[in-house]
């Protein structure tokens, strides 16, 4: 569950550029309630003018923040009174720390927002998806558990068509062998009526 708080941070420049940031272990440090290890997010809404901003004076607000793979330095707010004194922003840092700095104009430029903080030590989406993972992994080894059993199913399958294969051609071969043994008696048989008959015939001519 994430809860969303508000958030804010007024720039008013003399002198010296003024500067204010979001930093979690910073506001941690300092008696913070949010744990340092909570996963926040900074959305940035709004940026207004202050009553006290000189006329005529141009204010323009640079944020530092860690890009993709290196700090970045970019203006994203420009207000001067008669022209603009407010404007909408959507602006989301996930990375802290993020600083603001009123690198032109005296302000005051007031900027406001509201963070966006996972309830608990760690953020429970990432519990879910953890789970989520845990289970995908208990399907898998599942999968190749049967795969593994299916496997060995197959390859007794095969072992008994092969067994009853050589049984059958066993069968076969012997079936072969029998009538072969039959046809060479009746031969033997056939040959010794042959021979008698014979015998007969010359008895009787003589």
């Amino acid at each position: 569950m994430v809860e969303e708080y508000f958030w804010g941070l007024t720039l008013e420049g003399g002198e010296s550029a003024s500067t204010g940031s979001w930093d979690p272990e910073s506001d941690a440090a300092e008696g913070s309630k949010f744990d340092i290890q909570s996963d926040q997010t900074l959305v940035v809404r709004q940026a207004v003018l202050g009553a006290k901003a000189k006329p005529d004076e141009l204010n323009i607000v640079e944020v530092s923040v860690m890009g993709f793979n290196k700090n970045m330095k970019i203006p994203v707010i420009r207000l001067k009174i008669g022209e603009q004194t407010q404007c909408r922003l959507d602006l989301t840092f996930p990375d802290p720390p993020v600083t603001f700095t009123l690198v032109e104009g005296s302000g005051p430029v007031h900027i406001c927002g509201n963070i966006g903080v996972a309830s608990g030590p760690l953020n429970e989406l990432e519990e879910e998806e953890d789970e989520v993972d845990d289970d995908l992994d208990e399907e898998e080894d599942e999968n190749a558990e049967e795969s593994e059993d299916d496997l060995q199913n197959k390859a007794g399958d095969k072992k008994r068509k092969v067994a009853a294969n050589a049984n059958g051609k066993n069968k076969k071969i012997k079936l072969e062998e029998i009538n072969d043994n039959e046809g060479d008696e009746e031969d033997e048989i056939k040959k010794k009526k042959l021979a008698a008959g014979k015998k007969d015939k010359l008895k009787k001519q003589k």
